[in-house]
C-alpha cells in the first residue's frame, strides 16, 4: 500500500473514532424510551423470579420489545438494551415465564465444560419445566396485552391465574 493510501486510511479511522467519541456511539441507550414498571401476581400471590416480557403488536411493529425480572415482591422493571433503561411508547403483547431452576452441577464439571472438554452423561438431564400455567409462555396465548403512553407507566399490574 502506497504511503499516500495508507495515511488515508489513518486518517478515516481517526474520523471514525472521534465520530463515535463524540456521538455516543457505544453504550449509549436509545432515545425516546419512558420507565416502564410494575408488580406481577400468580394466584394472588407476588410472583417471583419470573420473566415478563413486552413484545410489538401489529399495531406498533417497529418497536422494540422490552423485558424485566420480578424480585421477591413481584416487582420489575423493564429494559430495552441497558439494565432499568425503559421501553419504547406504544402497543405490546406481554408474556411471563418462570422456570424451574436447572439442577446444579459439579464445580468440577464445570470447569470441565469451560474448558471445552467433554462432561456428556456426567451432567443432570436438562428439561424446562415450567412453574406457572404454559398459556403466559407464548404471545399466542397469554391474552395479555398493554399500552405504554408517551410519559411512560410505573403501575403496570398483572394478576395471573392458574
Amino acid at each position: 500500500m502506497k504511503k499516500s493510501n495508507l495515511m488515508v486510511c489513518h486518517v478515516f479511522v481517526l474520523a471514525v473514532s472521534m465520530l463515535c467519541l463524540f456521538a455516543g456511539c457505544g453504550k449509549k441507550g436509545l432515545s425516546g424510551l419512558v420507565p416502564g414498571e410494575g408488580v406481577v401476581f400468580y394466584n394472588g400471590e407476588p410472583l417471583e423470579d419470573a420473566t415478563i416480557t413486552f413484545h410489538a403488536s401489529s399495531t406498533n411493529p417497529g418497536a422494540r420489545g422490552a423485558t424485566g425480572r420480578t424480585d421477591s415482591a413481584g416487582r420489575f422493571r423493564l429494559m430495552t438494551l441497558n439494565p432499568n433503561d425503559g421501553i419504547e411508547p406504544g402497543d405490546y403483547i406481554v408474556t411471563v415465564t418462570k422456570l424451574e431452576p436447572p439442577p446444579p452441577i459439579s464445580d468440577e464439571d464445570a470447569a470441565r465444560a469451560l474448558r471445552g472438554e467433554g462432561v456428556a452423561g456426567r451432567l443432570p438431564a436438562m428439561t424446562l419445566n415450567y412453574l406457572i400455567s404454559p398459556k403466559y409462555h407464548s404471545r399466542d396465548t397469554s391474552g395479555l396485552t398493554y399500552t405504554i403512553d408517551r410519559k411512560g407507566d410505573k403501575n403496570i399490574k398483572f394478576e395471573l391465574s392458574p
